[in-house]
């Protein structure tokens, strides 16, 4: 795939997402946006080092500012999705509901908060500026892109990797979540120069894929612990509701201490694929 082609798929599949942003976007609309928009900012920066310009800086604030607003839509989708899960699963069902049902109020909330934000962007600006970074990105040497993308990878693979040494049972929510996000860097990286060069690494992309599959699984439980502690608080402490929610938290802190606990023997595949 050339420099181009390649500028054109990242692009293209914010600008058709983009135009998914409306009163009424589903639960996958909105997190495909948001990871295309993740993929976009990885690319923004490759191709920015490669031709500095204080456009290209404007258009990464953009993205991340866009990605951002959404955010809130998503946590709401993610913790509904999983306390229906964890409800199936024992906790009380009263509880399950109550939740689901109050997280799709706020989501609606927050859709239409995210789509106030997302007009006073202009998503017609956003889109024009996506198409002239497409025009921009004929300027560059694909051979110094593709140096710079290399370059890219060993640093991003060196902060996962220090990131990981740093980890144990006892870190914070945070720390956890910071790999995970470094991990996603370097999988971004890795996908554009597998692209590029037309292959790629299956074991790291699966070692990866791996990793960010169980830290992303526990984040989300983080989060749905946080929300279902709101809630709580939110009911008298004798309400049955209460207890259920007290229920639905114990579990979801449970499954996330096992899932944490299943990453240490992920990382050992993992860290022998560095340096390939």
């Amino acid at each position: 795939m050339s420099l181009q082609a390649l500028a054109s798929a990242r692009l293209g599949g914010a600008l058709r997402l983009s135009s998914r942003m409306r009163p009424g976007a589903g639960e996958e609309a909105v997190h495909d946006f948001r990871v295309a928009l993740r993929r976009l900012q990885v690319h923004f920066r490759t191709l920015g080092a490669c031709w500095p310009s204080p456009s290209l800086r404007g258009w990464v604030a953009i993205a991340r500012g866009a990605e951002r607003l959404f955010s809130p839509v998503r946590n709401c989708d993610v913790s509904a999705s999983l306390a229906r899960v964890l409800g199936a699963k024992g906790a009380p069902r009263d509880a399950g509901v109550y939740f689901v049902g109050r997280q799709r109020k706020i989501r609606e909330r927050k859709l239409r908060a995210a789509l106030a934000g997302w007009r006073r962007m202009r998503p017609s600006a956003f889109r024009s500026a996506l198409r002239a970074f497409r025009q921009a990105a004929a300027r560059v040497d694909p051979e110094a892109f593709r140096d710079k993308l290399e370059s890219q990878e060993r640093a991003a693979a060196r902060r996962t990797l220090g990131l990981s040494k740093a980890l144990g049972p006892g870190s914070p929510d945070e720390a956890w979540h910071g790999l995970r996000k470094a991990l996603r860097v370097l999988r971004y990286v890795d996908e554009d120069r597998a692209l590029l060069a037309g292959r790629r690494r299956a074991e790291r992309l699966q070692a990866m894929l791996d990793l960010q599959g169980r830290l992303g699984d526990a984040h989300d439980l983080f989060v749905l612990e946080r929300k279902l502690a709101k809630s709580r608080r939110r009911l008298f402490p004798a309400s049955p509701a209460e207890g259920g929610l007290r229920a639905l938290e114990a579990q979801a802190l449970a499954r996330r201490r096992a899932l944490l606990a299943s990453v240490p023997p992920l990382l050992t595949p993992f860290r022998r694929t560095i340096g390939r």
